[in-house]
């Protein structure tokens, strides 16, 4: 079959997305394929004519699709954010990934409260520990590491022993020499422990 053949007959074809909570959605195959080898791979070489979308909400498909659809980004709601960026590394597609991470970068820059600084840090978190990605914590530390993140830190700091190993490393980035709320919660943790737990044992290394 030639590539032109092949063009054509993606242009006529659509593929059903199985949508969780919500009807299916046809879409044009070759909008899905343009960018996406992930796609291209499933639809057009395994000539698949639906795929599973039940892991993302509806809305973020549906903004998703457009993306693909106009190749461009918009400003994405905040709850949305995190699935567009899942679906762009999952799928493989180079220019969401790296819109998402200006995005990312343009939020973490304009940071104004605590609100806004916790969201930028848990969405840093979550593509270094599910999308395997440090890029977006490294610029989070860059941007507040060493700076007076005392308040912020404690916040995360409130349930010590609990807290998710992993998640001490960026929390001790941002401290720089300023220990003592980490000193706190040491001496805190120590106190309310027969021995040394997991993560104080980590911190005192």
């Amino acid at each position: 079959v030639s590539t032109q053949s092949t063009g054509a007959q993606l242009q006529n074809s659509t593929t059903v997305l199985l949508i969780r909570d919500s009807d299916p959605l046809c879409v044009e195959t070759s909008i899905l394929t343009a960018d996406s080898p992930v796609f291209k791979n499933i639809l057009v070489e395994c000539a698949f004519e639906e795929h599973d979308m039940t892991d993302f909400s509806a809305d973020a498909v549906a903004v998703f699709v457009t993306l693909l659809r106009d190749k461009e980004m918009v400003d994405i709601e905040e709850n949305l954010f995190r699935e567009v960026n899942k679906m762009g590394v999952a799928f493989n597609i180079d220019w969401i990934q790296r819109d998402c991470h200006n995005w990312i970068e343009r939020k973490i820059q304009a940071v104004s409260n605590e609100a806004e600084k916790m969201f930028v840090f848990n969405e840093s978190y979550y593509v270094l520990q599910r999308l395997e990605k440090d890029e977006y914590m490294n610029m989070f530390v860059s941007e507040f590491g060493g700076s007076d993140s005392n308040t912020f830190i404690s916040r995360y700091l409130k349930d010590f022993d609990n807290l998710e190993t992993e998640m001490l490393y960026p929390l001790l980035q941002l401290t720089g020499t300023n220990y003592t709320v980490i000193l706190d919660t040491l001496t805190q943790s120590v106190a309310n422990n027969q021995g040394l737990t997991k993560n104080t044992m980590l911190v005192l290394q």
